[in-house]
């Protein structure tokens, strides 16, 4: 039988869950964090874009990923 998401944390115990949540909440800071510099800093996704070679669409789809690697930052660096 399969468990629930709740079943599998209840079975972690709380400190761990807090573990959890927290690297989880880390991470959602870093993912909104991209899109909050280029803001900060008032430029747009095709300022930034030209900047760093980039076409408009490829900020956009950065900004939205989930799964943002260390890797493709270096690349724009």
């Amino acid at each position: 039988m399969a468990s629930t998401l709740e079943q599998k944390l209840a079975a972690i115990g709380a400190a761990r869950r807090k573990k959890v949540e927290s690297r989880t909440h880390e991470l959602i800071e870093e993912e909104k964090s991209l899109r909050e510099l280029r803001q900060e800093r008032r430029l747009t996704q095709k300022a930034m874009a030209d900047q760093i070679g980039i076409r408009q669409d490829g900020i956009s789809k950065i900004e939205k990923r989930g799964d943002l690697r260390i890797s493709t930052l270096r690349g724009f660096a």
